[in-house]
């Protein structure tokens, strides 16, 4: 089933093979069909996306699911997703923040960031700045642009951490080199001495 699933990596991204998502796509499906995680999260993407026909958020979502069951951390990522966005499934902010922590325990940078904005807003159980800054602080350490930006907005209003405005000022910089624009405002507008 792993080989399966290489193969379709290999036409995906044409390494040695020529480049074809149909193929791809075949291999997917037959890695899934055989059990394989990686196999069913690459065929989830595929369907989402509708990289071989119309795109199918509910085939999408049964395979990240099937995937995610067996601790997929990316499956466990994009099946808390579908749940945010109601995409293939209900919205369910419970199911999202189970799944989004899921794959932030296994330090997907993305699902740490993503659950550290549902806690920060409530959503999925109760309001917890202090848990959101902590998802963002692992998530901007990781070397992720937006939650160094969310870190530094919990840093410069005091939520979740102490008001600090030189680590605000620290994460937004790390965010805004790598082209966060909303960091870059924010810096702009410190250097001003505009109060955010």
């Amino acid at each position: 089933a792993r080989a399966m699933n290489g193969l379709g990596f290999l036409y995906e991204h044409g390494r040695g093979v020529p480049r074809s998502d149909a193929q791809a796509q075949v291999w997917y499906q037959r890695a899934a069909e055989a059990g394989d995680a990686a196999g069913q999260c690459n065929l989830g993407i595929f369907l989402l996306n509708g990289r071989c026909g119309p795109a199918d958020p509910s085939g999408a979502a049964a395979m990240f699911s099937l995937a995610a069951h067996q601790g997929h951390r990316e499956a466990c990522y994009r099946y808390g997703h579908l749940f945010v966005t109601g995409q293939g499934v209900e919205q369910d902010d419970t199911q999202a923040v189970a799944w989004l922590r899921k794959a932030a325990e296994m330090d997907m940078p993305e699902a740490q960031r993503e659950l550290a904005a549902l806690l920060a807003m409530g959503r999925g159980g109760s309001l917890d700045y202090t848990q959101a800054a902590g998802w963002y602080q692992r998530a901007a350490e990781l070397g992720d642009a937006q939650a160094q930006f969310g870190l530094g907005v919990l840093y410069y209003r005091g939520l979740g951490k102490l008001p600090d405005v030189e680590k605000a000022r620290h994460w937004w910089t790390l965010a805004a080199e790598q082209g966060e624009e909303r960091a870059r405002k924010n810096l702009a507008l410190l250097a001003k001495g505009v109060r955010r």
